[in-house]
């Protein structure tokens, strides 16, 4: 079961053994899962609201076109080959045409780039598990807090108690209309004015599995299940009524970090001050719970914390 990007991209380019039973996307769907411009024009095309978006070749195109900022620069592949390594691009926000040359002076030259309108909003998931009969096991989760404010995967969140018809049926026609099977996520951005944009599909676990799993949705078991019998029926239940909200401690104390450095695009109006955050990180609620928290093991509660504040903080900087 590829478990991020990296793994989707080595598992749908290496050949697996006739006896290993791949719990991910293969051939096409690998595409799918990996080429956000596929993605984008399968949104619009089943009824998603869809960001005003534009596809470059590589950041020369970018610089000879002009640009209605503010605007979002984000790699149009979750992850591709570049020469013997794989490489992922980052994602801007930018202002002006200095913050968006700053940008692309970032980036991997040559790699394949979206310039998307800058929408401000709440991140919000939907997730099912597709399934030859229909999708099962929808539930849908909110961002409460953002490691990286700017955007990016929660440090805090929570569950959406009502799903929105209107997305969960246009979901309904993108899985269908790409012969998906097994489980997905679609990120979306709830603006102020309740209008829910679509922003990319995921064909893997997500971040805010520990959510999922709190309220009895087991989605790598069953995708495990199917994979082994495609017409097993999965008893879904989740637990009714019960809003958890998880948090992911190295995140939080990422989140913390972001907020003191403060924002690096003059189009991020709205920046949380830091005393706000220390007062919501440090509060915690009857009913938050910790990613990766079981008594009878701390040590993955810890060296996964460990982990995330190394990857992040050993990150290469942004070039000013």
């Amino acid at each position: 079961m590829p478990l991020d990007d990296t793994a989707v991209l080595l598992c749908a380019e290496v050949k697996l053994p006739d006896d290993v039973i791949l719990i991910g996307p293969r051939g096409d769907s690998s595409q799918i899962a990996l080429d956000k411009r596929r993605q984008i024009d399968l949104a619009g095309k089943v009824g998603f609201a869809v960001p005003p978006s534009q596809s470059f070749e590589n950041e020369r195109e970018i610089l000879e076109h002009e640009v209605d900022f503010p605007v979002v620069v984000k790699p149009a592949l979750a992850m591709r080959k570049n020469g013997a390594s794989l490489s992922k691009e980052r994602t801007w926000i930018c202002s002006d045409r200095n913050e968006l040359r700053l940008a692309l002076a970032d980036s991997t030259n040559g790699a394949p780039m979206l310039l998307q309108k800058y929408i401000v909003g709440e991140g919000q998931g939907l997730f099912g598990l597709a399934t030859s009969r229909g999708v099962i096991a929808w539930s849908g989760h909110r961002r409460l807090r953002m490691m990286n404010p700017h955007g990016s995967g929660a440090s805090a969140c929570t569950v959406v108690e009502k799903i929105d018809a209107d997305c969960k049926a246009a979901a309904e026609r993108f899985v269908a209309a790409c012969e998906w099977r097994g489980l997905f996520m679609i990120e979306m951005l709830r603006e102020e004015s309740g209008r829910l944009w679509f922003m990319e599909f995921n064909g893997r676990p997500w971040g805010s599995m520990a959510l999922a799993r709190r309220i009895g949705l087991e989605y790598p078991a069953w995708a495990a299940q199917l994979a082994l019998e495609p017409e097993k029926n999965i008893d879904v239940r989740a637990t009714e009524g019960y809003v958890p909200v998880c948090r992911h401690l190295g995140r939080e104390i990422l989140y913390l970090l972001f907020v003191l450095r403060g924002p690096r695009s003059k189009a991020v109006a709205a920046w949380p001050s830091i005393w706000r955050g220390i007062a919501d990180v440090i509060r915690v609620g009857r009913n938050d719970r910790w990613y990766n928290w079981r008594r009878d093991d701390s040590a993955v509660f810890l060296s996964d914390c460990y982990a995330t504040l190394r990857d992040q903080l050993l990150k290469p900087k942004y070039k000013r």
